[in-house]
């Protein structure tokens, strides 16, 4: 939600870039003071794979997200982030999703267009 606040008054596009380089500098550090056995191999099935999640999944989905944020009002920002595990719960029936998850997915809704 904060991101909606200085989207109407920033540049969305700057913002959504620096969102998203922000968060990969500070995972890339954390892969190391996390210790492990963290090695980092370029190879193909890497670079396509940063690409397509890296810049397609992750970078555009944030830009295009803090670009809209800009032309609508709080609530409809409010509504469209609540059914995130709404599309998830229709993915996951897919998988057989239990009566107890589709109740939650329901209750979970209607609570946020009540208070709208």
């Amino acid at each position: 939600m904060w991101s909606y606040i200085f989207a109407r008054d920033e540049d969305p596009i700057t913002l959504g870039c620096l969102q998203v380089n922000i968060a990969a500098i500070i995972y890339f550090i954390m892969c190391f003071i996390g210790g492990g056995d963290f090695s980092f191999k370029i190879n193909t099935i890497v670079v396509i794979t940063i690409l397509i999640t890296g810049i397609a999944g992750t970078a555009l989905a944030f830009v295009g997200q803090t670009y809209i944020q800009k032309y609508t009002t709080p609530s409809h920002v409010a509504i469209i982030f609540i059914l995130e595990p709404v599309f998830g719960a229709v993915d996951g029936t897919i998988e057989m999703i239990s009566s107890m998850k589709a109740i939650g997915c329901i209750l979970f809704i209607a609570s946020m267009l009540l208070t709208e």
